[in-house]
């Protein structure tokens, strides 16, 4: 049934009223933003520390370590200072084997091994105490992942047309059985096995204490989401293509 209730019985003349640009109109829900039930939190940076609040849950990325270096903003995105100990983590999730973390990176082939990325790692406060990591190799253009307890660290390797300076959509689910790795654009790779959960381990943004002789360099990240569930590849792909629908609206494109 319709309702009359906001009709005027008459015609009013406003000529004075102005179009609102659909460029300049902002709508009342975020679109892309899964409920709270499927995601712990997502993140979007750039600007200022603002960005550090979760968009989903307000979850807040600190820095866990001493003497952080705290990060540096531009307006879409945020750099990870380089080190090995200004990862950022929320403080409500520790590592586990049913989940899923993934984001959105500035991929550059790095030179050697200690000037390479650590995009996402969980771990505690001690070096080599980590129960996965995602980061990258300066011998191929390729994007590993790792799974304490999961003998093969496997390797997605890029795209030829992916150049230094692209964006690109990267996460892992873990399950109490399997691993899968996934790259955005690119088939998914599963690893059946079992994972040794870290006890505490933090699950952070960047490098925080996993490994201090390699994979220094802070990486550039546009997004981040920590979903407390192992999606199937059916899920990543959703959960990649909502990210690069949200991030093209952000002024970036992600391969």
């Amino acid at each position: 049934m319709q309702s009359n209730f906001f009709r005027l019985p008459f015609g009013v003349d406003f000529p004075g009223a102005s179009k609102i640009a659909e460029a300049d109109a902002s709508p009342l829900a975020v679109p892309g933003l899964r409920a709270n039930a499927a995601v712990y939190d997502q993140w979007e940076f750039g600007g200022d520390d603002g960005s550090l609040t979760g968009l989903v849950n307000a979850q807040a990325l600190t820095a866990s370590g001493t003497g952080i270096t705290l990060p540096t903003y531009a307006a879409n995105y945020m750099t990870i200072a380089s080190g090995a100990t200004h990862g950022l983590s929320p403080a409500g999730i520790t590592d586990s084997n049913n989940w899923t973390v993934g984001g959105v990176f500035r991929y550059t082939q790095p030179a050697e091994a200690a000037v390479s990325k650590m995009y996402a790692v969980s771990s505690t406060d001690t070096a080599g105490l980590g129960g996965m990591a995602i980061f990258d190799t300066p011998t191929e253009r390729s994007i590993r992942f790792l799974t304490r307890g999961i003998a093969t660290t496997d390797s997605v390797a890029l795209d030829a047309d992916v150049a230094d300076g692209d964006w690109i959509f990267i996460a892992i689910s873990e399950s109490a059985d399997h691993r899968i790795a996934f790259v955005g654009g690119h088939s998914p790779v599963r690893r059946d096995g079992v994972k040794t959960v870290r006890t505490g381990g933090l699950v952070s943004v960047g490098n925080n204490t996993y490994q201090q002789a390699n994979y220094l360099t802070g990486p550039a990240v546009a997004a981040f989401v920590i979903v407390p569930a192992a999606l199937d590849a059916d899920g990543l792909q959703q959960l990649y293509l909502e990210t690069r629908a949200r991030m093209k609206q952000r002024g970036i494109t992600v391969f």
